[in-house]
């Protein structure tokens, strides 16, 4: 498990290219998984939180800014650049 500094900006992206996912923490890979889907059940996306049997679980601790989403996989330049913004 990797260790996130308090106090301090991160820059977090993950990728799905139909195949892999990838989880991104300033600009470094830090999981890949390969799993036969992208979702594991049918409730909403949510950003900084899950839900689970209709509950809030998993809530971030902290403040969410600068969200993208895009319609195509970034390459592993495009992250690393854009984590150095």
């Amino acid at each position: 498990m990797t260790q996130v500094s308090l106090e301090s900006w991160h820059y977090v992206a993950a990728t799905w290219d139909g195949s892999t996912k990838n989880f991104w923490l300033d600009g470094n890979v830090i999981a890949t998984d390969m799993p036969a889907g992208i979702d594991f059940d049918s409730d909403p996306v949510y950003i900084g939180g899950d839900v689970d049997n209709g509950g809030q679980v998993t809530l971030l601790g902290g403040m969410v800014d600068e969200v993208r989403v895009y319609n195509r996989v970034l390459s592993d330049a495009e992250i690393v650049a854009l984590s150095a913004q």
